[in-house]
C-alpha cells in the first residue's frame, strides 16, 4: 500500500504586536527598519503534517469508538446477537447508523442506559460522558476547523465552537487526547459487556 497525496492548503501566520511594531529593529543599510515575526524551519513543517495526520487518526478513532457505542446501544434495545435477523439489521442500519442518529445523540443514549445500569459506577459515568464531550468535540474541529503553523505558538487548532476558538497543539494537548480515548473506549468496552 501506498501513501496518497492530496492537495491541502498551509496557514502560516506571522504576528506582530503594537509593541513589537512600534519596538526598534534593525536597521538595514537601505535605511529600513527590520523586525523579526519568528521563525518558520522544517521541523516546523514536520509539526503541521504531524498535526494532520493526527487529525485524521481522531477522526478513525472517533468512528471506531462510535461503532463501540452503536454496538452497546443496539445490544441494549434489541438483547445479545443471536445470529442474522432482518428485524435487528434494519435497526442497525436505518436508525443507529443514519445521519439522523448523530453522536451527540448517541452519546446522550449512552448516558440513559449507563445509568439505567449498574455495569459502571458514577465516577466512570462521570468520565465517559466528559470523555465522549471532549472527543466529539475534536472530532469536530478537526474535521471542520483549520490547522495554522504560528511562527511564534507553533501548530495551532482553530475552530468553532460557541464562538472562535484556538487550541495549541503542544505534546500536552496530544497526551490529554490519547488519555481521554483509552478511557473512553475501556469504559465504553466494560459496558458493552455488561449489556450482552
Amino acid at each position: 500500500m501506498r501513501n496518497i497525496k492530496l492537495p491541502a492548503t498551509k496557514t502560516i501566520i506571522f504576528s506582530l504586536s503594537k509593541d513589537e511594531i512600534d519596538s526598534g529593529g534593525i536597521i538595514m543599510p537601505d535605511g529600513l527598519i527590520h523586525k523579526s515575526m519568528g521563525a518558520i524551519d522544517a521541523k516546523s513543517h514536520e509539526e503541521l503534517e504531524t498535526a494532520r495526520s493526527n487529525g485524521g487518526a481522531v477522526l478513525w478513532a472517533t468512528s471506531c469508538l462510535e461503532q463501540s457505542l452503536e454496538r452497546i446501544i443496539v445490544n441494549y434495545f434489541m438483547g445479545p446477537f443471536e445470529g442474522p435477523s432482518h428485524k435487528r439489521q434494519l435497526f442497525e442500519n436505518e436508525v443507529i447508523k443514519s445521519s439522523s442518529f448523530p453522536f451527540s445523540f448517541k452519546k446522550l443514549i449512552i448516558q440513559n442506559i449507563s445509568d439505567s445500569t449498574s455495569v459502571i459506577g458514577g465516577k466512570d459515568r462521570s468520565k465517559l460522558q466528559s470523555g465522549l464531550k471532549k472527543i466529539m468535540l475534536w472530532r469536530n474541529a478537526f474535521a471542520h476547523g483549520q490547522l495554522k503553523l504560528d511562527s511564534k505558538q507553533g501548530v495551532i487548532l482553530c475552530y468553532y465552537s460557541s464562538g472562535h476558538q484556538q487550541k495549541i497543539l503542544s505534546d500536552a494537548f496530544w497526551s490529554e487526547l490519547e488519555a481521554t480515548f483509552e478511557v473512553c473506549s475501556e469504559l465504553a468496552k466494560k459496558l458493552e459487556d455488561g449489556t450482552n
